[in-house]
């Protein structure tokens, strides 16, 4: 849905092939899954009516970490970096985390770096120059594309997650990063509250708040374990078994309809 929403965080040449590849599949769908409830409400509001067509099924079928959850919170503090992880590309607002990071080195006594895990993306240019500026003051590593393996070893490493994306339709990162123990800082916006509930810390949008939050975060020594706990257990809410009996169902569905259109 990003590609109506936010047209301008990607190229005219990609937004037009996803849309029209997007159109050709919902004429044509007996069925939708929905990553979350945030994009079946993006989906509802962009195409209405189609949801509500005879004979199509719905469903909406969270998404959970590739990684096992820890057993155990973290019950001492990380000594490790901040961690971003995704793509550099416009959606995922890099700008902003990189303005709260000069701002926090300013702040804090600690200065950690910010270690960010992701390939490159479209109109990434300014922001990849951006990194490799604070990359030589030593501020930013900048690891491009990892394994599934390394990744799981940063998110066990880490400080907190920033994840603070303009639009997501889960937000994987978050999910991950909770089932090894790790904070997670992020937005309030489509399905990024849905992911981190009420164990995620927010801000408001601003370089300023996502400063104060991330100070806050290093500040308070008892804060620590106890959001590790939090995000622990709301890792745990989110479960492959559970996602593929949702999808299978679905499908079930799908088959019943045709066999009573075939009546």
């Amino acid at each position: 849905m990003s590609f109506w929403i936010h047209p301008e965080f990607t190229t005219e040449e990609n937004r037009l092939i996803c849309q029209e590849g997007t159109l050709e599949a919902v004429c044509r769908a007996d069925g939708f899954v929905f990553i979350s409830q945030s994009a079946r409400n993006e989906f509802e509001r962009i195409f209405p009516g189609f949801c509500d067509r005879q004979n199509v099924a719905i469903a909406v079928a969270a998404l959970a970490s590739r990684f096992p959850n820890l057993s155990e919170p973290h019950s001492v503090i990380s000594t490790g970096s901040w961690l971003a992880v995704g793509s550099l590309e416009p959606r995922k607002n890099y700008g902003a985390l990189l303005d709260a990071l000069e701002k926090y080195w300013e702040r804090s006594q600690k200065r950690r770096q910010l270690v960010i895990a992701g390939g490159t993306g479209w109109k990434s240019e300014e922001i990849r120059q951006r990194i490799s500026e604070l990359e030589g003051r030593g501020l930013v590593r900048y690891l491009g594309y990892v394994s599934e393996e390394r990744l799981r070893k940063l998110y066990g490493e880490a400080f907190a997650l920033i994840f603070p994306s303009h639009y997501e339709g889960f937000g994987l990162p978050i999910v991950e990063a909770m089932s090894q123990g790790c904070p997670v800082i992020t937005r309030k916006n489509t399905s990024l509250e849905e992911v981190g509930g009420s164990a995620a810390l927010y801000y408001d949008d601003s370089v300023e708040d996502l400063v104060e939050t991330m100070m806050r975060l290093e500040g308070f020594p008892q804060l620590y374990p106890e959001r590790s706990n939090m995000v622990l257990n709301q890792a745990k809410k989110f479960d492959w078994d559970l996602t593929a009996t949702i999808v299978l169902e679905l499908y079930h569905r799908m088959l019943q309809n045709h066999s009573q259109a075939r009546l």
